[in-house]
């Protein structure tokens, strides 16, 4: 049976930056929108209801969660594993499950679903001025279109990243680290004015 509670950004990861109470784990939490701060059950965080299902599709109606419950208890012990010793990031049995999370990170959060629909809106409009209409789609349709990515795609990404130069920084400072709803930040310091600098195959890419 599928959680109905389905996190985007998994629990396994949450708990690295929460403060444990008893059994459960809790952090301090900033919502930007609202200017708001609280603190919260990491169960009760980073998840949507039924964020992933799609009634009455055979294929990908709990594709991403299937793939997801599948793939997370390795990424998980990738992730404890450079908690305790940052130096074995570059053993494979780290090295390998931790990029295949990260890919997946790429796929399976709320932005993405947010930039297809973007995308798909700004197609129709381009479309209608040339007499073109394209029909509207559906809330399933983008959460089919990105468990499709997540699925496919996640293999793709993770080989790539598998091949990147990777850098361990420990905080030692008195400073808190902080994570969000999308933790894989892209960034590249090398400006492209004709093309986009934030694939991952682009010159100086970081992540």
């Amino acid at each position: 049976m599928v959680a109905q509670a389905q996190h985007y950004v998994p629990q396994f990861y949450l708990r690295a930056f929460a403060k444990k109470r008893r059994r459960s784990y809790y952090l301090v939490c900033y919502d930007k929108p609202s200017r708001r701060q609280f603190v919260s059950n990491v169960i009760n965080i980073a998840q949507q209801t039924r964020f992933y299902d799609i009634p009455d599709d055979p294929v990908y109606g709990s594709g991403a969660e299937d793939f997801l419950r599948k793939g997370e208890p390795g990424w998980a012990q990738a992730i404890h594993t450079i908690l305790t010793s940052p130096s074995t990031v570059r053993r494979p049995s780290v090295k390998d499950p931790l990029s295949e999370f990260a890919a997946s990170l790429m796929s399976r959060t709320p932005s993405l679903r947010t930039e297809i629909a973007h995308i798909g809106e700004a197609a129709s409009k381009r479309l209608l001025q040339h007499g073109v209409s394209l029909p509207q789609v559906s809330p399933d349709d983008l959460k089919r279109h990105q468990a499709s990515l997540l699925v496919k795609q996640t293999p793709v990404y993770a080989s790539i990243l598998r091949e990147m130069a990777w850098v361990v920084v420990t905080n030692n400072t008195g400073a808190a680290f902080w994570t969000s709803d999308n933790p894989l930040v892209k960034y590249n310091p090398r400006v492209d004015e004709l093309r986009g600098n934030l694939g991952l195959l682009s010159t100086g890419i970081q992540l």
